[in-house]
């Protein structure tokens, strides 16, 4: 994998940093005014090797029980939608075939064993990944721990370019290089790879504006702009007329809305003031959905194909799983509308979808159980 790091539009402040790691730099009176850090990669990119492995993503339901539903579509360029995937956080699916980098953010994705089974294809823009290492943007000052959220915005050769929200003002986001094994479920619950600030003390920002030094009175690494109500900085400690602090959103406080990238270095007092630290909660505020007691539904005899469409008789986009549980809905001729009780997986807007309506078994006239549902035998 090519591991060079990314970009600027404008002069690199990387070069800066390489000699600083160096050593090899004398320390300016005065460090000069650089800019944002909007690290872009740049496009096209590259194919993909054809000696490498394809990169497929396993994905265990979206990092957020909140993430909003997507559509998955016939082809990677068309725009008819086979099914919507209504409840993301529940729904186990494959991302393959990434797009390279300049090309629409569309990839394949697959479903198996969530009673439905289809292929298809669907957008990238608002789907989050986790990482499951930490990736370091700039080595010891500024990088995202196991865990992180990210969105992948293309593969340029055997790397996979994902874009990272910042806990900045400005920039908003940063993108970066990484293999595809990075991208995956992390373990959880997520831990921080780094120690925790032992000291409670904090900081904000006077003006607005941080310029994040490798060290007391040493080149500017980053400059950003704080938000002003934002959460404050950790104060760590004090050296002549530097203050270090570090900031952004650990993964275990649970507010994926601000970003997760860390940062930690140096700064000009006259840029910070120590404040009050304000309690924090755990709380995403994202509500689990909804389930209740009901009994169980009629089930499907075995591995049938299904169609979704306005009617029966469309073309096949899947199977549904032998033994699924299913709502049925209104039966035309040999064919059965019908839905998974979850709704984690939809129709699209004004279609159905079908399956021969002798593939449900529709369970017998028993005698009620304890629970006021009928015990049937298998």
């Amino acid at each position: 994998m090519d591991t060079r790091r990314l970009r600027l539009r404008r002069p690199s402040w990387l070069t800066v940093l390489a000699a600083t790691l160096a050593c090899a730099c004398t320390p300016r009176p005065a460090s000069p005014k650089l800019p944002d850090i909007g690290l872009r990669a740049a496009r096209p990119g590259a194919p993909w090797p054809d000696a490498t492995p394809p990169c497929a993503i396993p994905v265990k339901g979206d990092v957020s029980l909140c993430a909003p539903g997507y559509s998955i579509f016939a082809s990677a360029e068309g725009s008819a939608e086979i099914a919507i995937i209504d409840r993301p956080g529940w729904v186990r699916v494959t991302w393959s075939a990434l797009p390279i980098l300049g090309a629409r953010r569309r990839a394949k994705i697959a479903l198996a064993r969530q009673g439905l089974a289809l292929d298809g294809w669907a957008d990238l823009e608002g789907r989050a990944f986790e990482i499951g290492r930490e990736l370091d943007l700039i080595p010891g000052h500024l990088w995202a721990p196991r865990g992180t959220h990210v969105e992948i915005v293309g593969t340029t050769g055997a790397a996979v370019v994902v874009s990272l929200q910042t806990p900045f003002k400005t920039p908003r986001t940063v993108e970066t290089l990484t293999s595809c094994d990075t991208l995956g479920p992390a373990l959880h619950p997520a831990k921080e790879d780094r120690t925790r600030p032992a000291s409670k003390a904090a900081a904000r920002a006077t003006q607005g504006r941080i310029d994040l030094r490798t060290a007391p009175s040493g080149p500017v690494l980053l400059s950003f702009d704080a938000w002003p109500d934002g959460r404050p900085f950790a104060w760590l400690s004090r050296r002549g007329g530097y203050d270090r602090i570090a900031g952004g959103q650990p993964v275990w406080a649970g507010h994926p809305e601000d970003g997760t990238i860390l940062f930690d270095g140096w700064v000009s007092r006259e840029q910070v003031t120590t404040v009050p630290p304000r309690d924090e909660d755990s709380d995403s505020g994202c509500d689990m959905l909804d389930s209740m007691d009901r009994c169980p539904g009629p089930r499907v005899r075995s591995e049938t194909p299904f169609s979704v469409g306005s009617m029966p008789g469309g073309a096949k986009v899947g199977v549904v799983e032998r033994g699924t549980e299913v709502e049925i809905g209104e039966a035309r001729g040999a064919f059965i509308a019908f839905d998974l009780p979850s709704k984690s997986v939809i129709a699209p807007k004004g279609m159905k979808f079908w399956m021969l309506s002798a593939e449900v078994d529709r369970g017998c006239d028993a005698p009620e159980d304890d629970d006021g549902c009928p015990r049937c035998d298998p």
